[in-house]
């Protein structure tokens, strides 16, 4: 018979004594992940390649002075830290040469230390402003579109300018003003440049101001124009200007060489009308208004004789006899009705 009431009793894991072992299997298996991460370190082998310069009593191994002790001429891949005093062989290919300049061929990053933020342009950073145009000048516009950065809008530069302070960007929008100015005295032979002032597409709300040396032909001057373009240029700082309402607003200034212009396709326009067509107009709608009056004067009159013929003559009423008499006329159909009914009666008295 099979007792199936007794058996072995299950595991409590909530008994002291279970918990114990749990946190010791996990204490256990921490320690080798520690122990395996340590193992991968190289530095703990380093007795071994001590080991590996001395002979089996200790001493230097044969042909090695000890200034030839140390230096190891052998190749690591580590960092100098894991094995000190080594010497750290170069990868194949690779040669010491120094970091490309984010600037643009010609831009003296010297300069750009006395261009200070949030303020108008100040008599210090006129060397600065100057030197950035004479770099404009003398390359063309396809290099310059070449090597600017894309896609920099308006916040990018308004809250990093020192980040992008003289590096070469390209950003798009549609320009509102355009005003010509004149350079001052200088050393590189600049005489005249525009302001102009650019709504970006990213922050239409803000505008940014851009300083060209050229203008594309037939470009529109004045407080009236809404061109599209796109402008590449040097990012020179963060300038603070008086709006037209009495604040003082800040605004990414930029300074290019030219503006890439999206010119709008133009929309024929009907020539000016002249005097000999203007009169021709007026005789022909004159000549028009009368030809309708008469139609419409004709029309009228025709419809009138019309319904006059339809009409009775005034004679021929003058003339009708008045009104029968009622009462003459009650009492023939009265003796009619009599005789009829006589001789009704009439044919009675024979048929019998």
């Amino acid at each position: 018979m099979l007792d199936f009431q007794r058996g072995p009793k299950p595991r409590n894991y909530l008994a002291r004594r279970e918990q114990s072992r749990l946190l010791m299997f996990v204490l256990m298996l921490g320690l080798v992940l520690i122990l395996m991460l340590e193992a991968r370190k190289p530095r703990h082998y380093r007795w071994l390649l001590a080991e590996s310069e001395r002979g089996a009593d200790g001493s230097a191994s044969p042909g090695r002075s000890s200034e030839d002790r140390r230096v190891d001429p052998r190749v690591f891949s580590q960092p100098e830290d894991d094995f000190p005093g080594a010497f750290l062989s170069p990868g194949p290919g690779v040669r010491n040469e120094p970091a490309p300049s984010r600037y643009f061929p010609g831009v003296d990053p010297s300069h750009l230390d006395s261009i200070g933020d949030n303020k108008p342009l100040g008599v210090s950073e006129w060397d600065a402003w100057l030197h950035v145009f004479d770099v404009l000048e003398r390359n063309d516009e396809a290099s310059l579109r070449s090597a600017a950065t894309t896609g920099v809008g308006y916040v990018q530069l308004f809250e990093q300018s020192k980040e992008y302070r003289g590096e070469l960007v390209t950003t798009r929008g549609v320009i509102r003003r355009a005003h010509p100015a004149k350079t001052p005295r200088n050393e590189y032979g600049l005489t005249d440049y525009y302001q102009t002032w650019l709504w970006p597409d990213d922050h239409p709300d803000d505008p940014m101001v851009v300083w060209c040396l050229h203008l594309p032909d037939g470009f529109p001057i004045g407080m009236e124009a809404a061109e599209p373009a796109e402008v590449t240029g040097f990012y020179f700082k963060l300038w603070a200007y008086k709006a037209a309402d009495g604040t003082v607003r800040r605004a990414p200034m930029l300074l290019a060489r030219t503006i890439h212009w999206h010119q709008r396709p133009e929309v024929a326009q009907a020539p000016p009308v002249g005097r000999s067509s203007s009169m021709l107009m007026i005789v022909g709608a004159a000549a028009f208004a009368v030809l309708a009056t008469a139609y419409v004067y004709y029309r009228t009159r025709r419809a009138a004789r019309a319904r006059a013929k339809t009409l009775p003559d005034e004679e021929a009423l003058r003339d009708a006899d008045t009104a029968p008499d009622v009462a003459a006329t009650l009492q023939q159909l009265a003796e009619s009705q009599e005789t009829s009914k006589q001789s009704a009666e009439s044919g009675e008295a024979s048929g019998r």
